[in-house]
Parts: structure tokens; C-alpha cells; sequence
């Protein structure tokens, strides 16, 4: 390919990721194809749902997880696999098509509030937050919130964090001020804990500089409206 059918075609590209996005309205099915669960940005997912999972089960114990934006459901398959009753929601057809059989998955975009009727020990909602509009951040919260007993684990990329329609990177403390209100807090110990254990085994970078533990707030029983 000449270097000026190269440029064009590369500058295509990029106005397409940026026209094709969440921020104008996109559904998740349509930014969220194929071509993006076949990237390399997934290299160390595998490794890491393994490192991540054995140590949510043995600090945390929980017997049922909920994954929010589970993409192809690594993590849960690792939960499954230790004898974890789990479910996972996500947003993309393409990204829920690769689910497996043993994973239990629906779609539903969580732009729009989720009601699943119950709780879980665990809920996750992994590098979803940042490809959300703005809008919906509290929509969102609300969706975690009403589905966990007592434990999140939540990771949201920071300001500054290229992506793939990275569209709401927030610092930690506007998410804090989101769970609050749901009454969850954010815990210091925990979430350092996991985070250096996630260094110790070199695994993604969002477990290794900032993933979150919230927990219920004392005196704060879990909500089920």
C-alpha cells in the first residue's frame, strides 16, 4: 500500500472510532465487534481472571458472583470452575456470542438500569465504567449497588487512559461519591491488599493501579428495591 493510501486509510479508521462511539449514542453491539475481543488489549486477561479469582475466593469466599460487563466471561468461567454459582450481563452481542455454555449470560445495555430480582456475594464491574457516557455513571452505580450484598470489586480507568472509546475516565473519588449514597464505601485495606497482590503476579494493569474494594457501609442493610 503507497504511504498516502496508508495515511487515508489509517485516518479513516480513526474517524470511524470516534464517529462509531457510546459519547454519539452507539449501542454497545455496534462499537463492541469482533475485531475488538480479537485485539491484543486481551494478552493477559486469562492469566489474570486465574490470579484474581483464586484470591477473591480465598479473602472473600463468596458462593455466588455477579460480573457487570463480563465481556466473554473469563472471570466468571474461573469462579464457575471453584464451584461458584455465577451470572454475567454484557452489552455486546458479539462479546456475549463467546460467553461459555457453562457461564449463565444475558445481554442488556447497561446504560439503562438492571433488575435481576436478586443478590450476590460478589459483584464485579471490570474496565466497564470508563466506556460509559458520563450520564449514565450513577445509572450504572445504581445497577452494582443493588445487586451486592455486602462486596464490590470495581476497576474504572483514570483520566488520561487511552482505550477504546474511553469516554468517562474519572479519579477514584468520583466513583466514591457515587457508591456512598448506595451505601457503599470505599476500603482502603482491601483494595490495597488486592492491588498488591495483583504486582506480586504481574497481571493487567487496572488490578495493579487501580482497582477498588467497596464494602457495605456499617449499619447499612442491602437494598432489594
Amino acid at each position: 500500500m503507497y504511504p498516502v493510501a496508508r495515511k487515508v486509510r489509517s485516518a479513516g479508521i480513526r474517524l470511524r472510532r470516534f464517529l462509531v462511539s457510546a459519547r454519539f449514542g452507539a449501542s454497545p453491539s455496534t462499537v463492541y465487534r469482533d475485531a475488538y475481543y480479537d485485539d491484543n488489549g486481551f494478552a493477559k486477561t486469562e492469566a489474570t481472571a486465574g490470579v484474581i479469582t483464586a484470591y477473591l475466593m480465598d479473602k472473600f469466599h463468596p458462593a455466588s458472583v455477579l460480573d457487570l460487563g463480563c465481556g466473554t466471561g473469563v472471570y466468571l468461567r474461573h469462579f464457575a470452575a471453584k464451584g461458584c454459582q455465577v451470572f454475567g450481563v454484557e452489552g455486546s452481542a458479539a462479546g456475549i456470542s463467546r460467553v461459555p455454555a457453562e457461564v449463565p449470560a444475558v445481554q442488556h445495555d447497561l446504560r439503562t438500569p438492571l433488575q435481576l430480582e436478586r443478590q450476590f456475594d460478589l459483584v464485579m464491574n471490570i474496565e466497564v465504567a470508563e466506556h460509559i457516557p458520563g450520564k449514565f455513571s450513577e445509572t450504572l452505580v445504581h445497577s452494582i449497588c443493588r445487586h451486592a450484598k455486602d462486596l464490590v470489586v470495581f476497576t474504572a480507568a483514570p483520566p488520561g487512559t487511552p482505550g477504546e472509546d474511553h469516554i468517562n475516565c474519572r479519579p477514584r473519588e468520583f466513583w466514591d461519591a457515587l457508591f456512598a449514597p448506595q451505601g457503599f464505601e470505599f476500603d482502603p485495606a482491601q483494595t490495597d491488599a488486592l492491588m498488591q497482590h495483583a504486582r506480586r503476579h504481574d497481571t493487567a494493569e487496572w488490578f495493579q493501579q487501580w482497582a477498588c474494594i467497596y464494602v457495605r457501609a456499617s449499619g447499612k442493610p442491602g437494598s432489594r428495591h
